[in-house]
């Protein structure tokens, strides 16, 4: 298992948990309604990549080569960027870095794909 993937995406589940908290208490108070689904489209993706890094951090152990690092390393790239922007929207309304969030996108699709051909690649054993 690699620890620092591990990490992270316990961590940035940690994050995705606090912030549906607060959504779920205080933000939706805050936050003016129209812009509360951004927010939380924002809290799915990022559990949902948090999980998937935790995956990874094991399939670097298992499976060798670069793939199963690269879909890591993408993974947290993609957390930073699409649900952070959705985020900064969500708190700001400043549109202007929503034209980011196909990047992001690409990027966690990205991963997928380097999650995916893994064991494919490097074997399963």
């Amino acid at each position: 298992m690699d620890p620092l993937f591990f990490a992270i995406g316990a961590l940035s589940g940690c994050v995705a948990v606090t912030i549906g908290g607060a959504r779920a208490h205080v933000l939706d108070k805050l936050v003016p309604k129209e812009r509360l689904p951004m927010l939380e489209v924002g809290m799915r993706y990022q559990m949902a990549h948090s999980m998937a890094l935790m995956i990874t951090s094991m399939a670097v152990a298992h499976f060798p080569g670069v793939l199963p690092r690269l879909a890591g390393w993408g993974f947290v790239t993609g957390i930073v960027i699409f649900p952070c922007i959705l985020y900064f929207y969500a708190f700001t309304g400043r549109k202007a870095m929503l034209k980011l969030t196909p990047v992001g996108g690409v990027v966690l699709l990205g991963a997928w794909v380097c999650l995916a051909l893994s064991p494919i690649v490097h074997g399963v054993g």
